[in-house]
């Protein structure tokens, strides 16, 4: 559903901007629809930049998703306590009162999102335009090694990896977001 729900924006996007060039940016999942969509090459995309984005997880981590839900899919998991278990989503004080979270996850939900990172990951070979890969060495939701994956499995030459020092994982709000607003405009 998110890749059709992305690719009908995209199509209205091109529609209404018909022969202008687009940069696709992406935070967390949408930097993985970004990717996947660009490898498509079914717009006039120029350029992506990935924020904070995941390509892969721990080995094992999609087999348990889709085992508790075949077994359980309708139970919820508190996802908004999962994650912030450490309170270090973002290190802003202001954004902290914001409760940028989801509230609560399904396990289908969950298995939903690990196939995506998947066909994220399947599509990076086929990512011809320029890539900008910005990823907080401090974010504890996407582990840093996801951004080393998406430049390294880039074969377009025209790429960089930005990191981040201040920040954890919702980067565009938090400490290093000057940085990122720099660095795009």
């Amino acid at each position: 559903e998110w890749i059709a729900k992305n690719k009908l924006g995209l199509d209205l996007l091109s529609k209404e901007k018909a022969g202008r060039e687009i940069i696709i940016i992406g935070h967390s999942m949408g930097g993985s629809l970004a990717l996947y969509h660009t490898s498509k090459h079914m717009f006039n995309i120029v350029g992506v930049i990935t924020i904070q984005t995941p390509v892969k997880l721990p080995i094992g981590t999609h087999s348990l998703v889709k085992f508790i839900n075949k077994v359980i899919p309708r139970w919820k998991i508190k996802y908004k306590a999962f994650i912030f278990a450490d309170k270090r989503l973002h290190s802003n004080p202001y954004v902290k009162e914001l409760g940028t979270s989801y509230n609560k996850a399904t396990f289908h939900t969950l298995d939903e999102v690990l196939k995506m990172i998947k066909l994220a990951d399947d599509s990076l070979d086929n990512v011809d335009v320029p890539v900008l890969v910005i990823h907080s060495k401090k974010d504890r939701t996407v582990f840093k090694s996801n951004a080393r994956r998406i430049y390294n499995k880039l074969k377009v030459s025209d790429k960089e990896l930005l990191w981040l020092k201040n920040s954890y994982h919702i980067s565009i709000v938090d400490l290093d977001k000057e940085i990122i607003i720099d660095k795009v405009i």
